[in-house]
């Protein structure tokens, strides 16, 4: 492997291990309409390289530049998700449940477990 193949994976991986990333979700509206407000998810976007942060009230299109970084709606330049979030979203509470968890989570097995319990 070489090192761009090794940020790829890294970066799906990072991405994947994220309880509030959903993938490619159907009905993000419903699913978010039946928590609280303050929630959100982290979607695939509707095009290629585009991730979509999305919440009761808002959604905000972030779109991934190789070799460059995540550009959020005002065109700023993040490192990672994590990043436009905490900048644009410090007030929301991340919706758990991603069904990625338990496969890139280190205690995935143990997160699914006590999520079926609550």
């Amino acid at each position: 492997c070489n090192g761009k193949e090794k940020t790829f994976l890294h970066r799906i991986k990072q991405i994947c291990s994220n309880p509030w990333f959903h993938g490619s979700i159907d009905h993000p509206t419903s699913v978010l309409l039946s928590r609280s407000q303050d929630s959100f998810i982290v979607r695939l976007g509707s095009e290629p390289g585009c991730f979509t942060i999305q919440a009761q009230s808002h959604r905000l299109r972030i779109v991934y530049i190789p070799g460059t970084g995540y550009q959020d709606p005002m065109s700023k330049i993040h490192p990672n998700l994590e990043s436009i979030i905490a900048q644009e979203c410090p007030e929301l509470k991340a919706l758990d449940g991603s069904p990625f968890v338990k496969f890139y989570h280190p205690l995935g097995p143990y997160v699914q477990q006590f999520q079926m319990k609550s």
